[in-house]
């Protein structure tokens, strides 16, 4: 559905619609916290799709004065409720993306340094030395970071709008 709603985003409907001003916001946020627990066996890779496409949809929404306005209301309505979940679960999911991106740094530097000795390179099996190579390869198309919007923003969000 979040999917849906995002195809949707550049149009009208969610920016003067009564019924989206007044739910919109509130219900992205419950969904975000929400989909911590899906039930899939997957739910884990899951909830970082979805909950990248819902950051999509409210960094949108932030651009549009009733909804940033909504926000704000949300905010100071419910600062111990949805509110502080969601920016809970928005700072633990971009801890654990970071750690995540540290770690594949990490991986890559020491396969780097692994595929640079080429004389101990040359003298792993020959599956091995492929097996690596493919590793380092996938490697380079690693976007952990990109699932967030928030993580690529150079703007810093003015704390003193909220209160």
């Amino acid at each position: 559905m979040v999917e849906v709603l995002n195809c949707w985003m550049p149009r009208t409907l969610f920016e003067g619609h009564q019924l989206s001003v007044q739910y919109l916001v509130k219900n992205l946020l419950n969904l975000y916290v929400d989909i911590e627990f899906t039930g899939s066996h997957t739910q884990f890779y899951d909830k970082f799709n979805i909950r990248h496409n819902i950051l999509k949809l409210l960094e949108y929404l932030w651009q549009v004065p009733v909804h940033k306005n909504a926000s704000k209301q949300i905010a100071k309505d419910e600062e111990k409720g949805v509110y502080l979940n969601f920016l809970n679960f928005l700072i633990n999911d971009s801890i654990f993306l970071l750690d995540e991106s540290l770690n594949k740094i990490l991986e890559r530097k020491e396969l780097e340094a692994e595929m640079s000795n080429t004389t101990e390179w040359e003298q792993r099996p020959a599956q091995e030395r492929q097996e690596r190579t493919r590793l380092f390869h996938s490697q380079e198309n690693v976007r952990l970071l990109s699932l967030y919007p928030l993580c690529g923003s150079t703007e810093r969000p003015n704390t003193e709008e909220v209160h």
